[in-house]
């Protein structure tokens, strides 16, 4: 009886269908396994689902701090580093720490009444997964004068630590 068994055993080691049930077997797992992973190009997709999803929370946080003439509205766009500021309405361009930026728009939010602030999701522009721009027309009245003025702002963002920080805010009128 055990030399049937031993003689039935090596059979089936030296049986050809056996490599082939086991390539088979491997290819299927194999296919499952790539059918439960998203492909690249659908992470891809996802992470600039994602990228983009921020961005437009920042946008809107600019549309808040500009439409309520708040600069606290604009903390969680503040990195820890200073960022470059060139606007037509301020005279002076340099960089600047977070709390000389909430000064400075302080200072032109209390100048200024805001008439609008229009962003919109063809405003947003993603160069590579660290850096992304955000335009914006941003249309006021000086106090004490009649003249309406729009200024085209350009805010300059960095990925930092996974978030996203302004790095630049620059104007040009119309």
């Amino acid at each position: 009886m055990r030399v049937r068994i031993i003689s039935f055993i090596l059979f089936l080691i030296a049986s050809p269908a056996l490599p082939d049930l086991a390539s088979a077997a491997h290819r299927q797992q194999t296919t499952d396994r790539n059918r439960l992973r998203p492909s690249d190009n659908a992470l891809a997709e996802q992470q600039n689902t994602h990228t983009l999803n921020e961005l437009m929370r920042a946008s809107s946080r600019l549309k808040d701090t500009f439409k309520q003439r708040d600069p606290r509205k604009l903390r969680s766009c503040l990195g820890p580093h200073k960022l470059f500021v060139s606007l037509d309405s301020k005279s002076e361009p340099g960089f600047y720490g977070r709390d000389q930026i909430r000064f400075i728009l302080g200072r032109l939010f209390q100048e200024r009444e805001t008439r609008e602030f229009r962003s919109n999701i063809q405003d947003i522009e993603v160069f590579d997964k660290n850096r992304a721009v955000i335009r914006a027309d941003w249309t006021y009245i000086v106090f004490h004068s009649d003249n309406e003025v729009t200024e085209r702002l350009r805010f300059d963002f960095q990925k930092n630590n996974d978030s996203w920080t302004l790095s630049e805010i620059r104007s040009s009128r119309h």
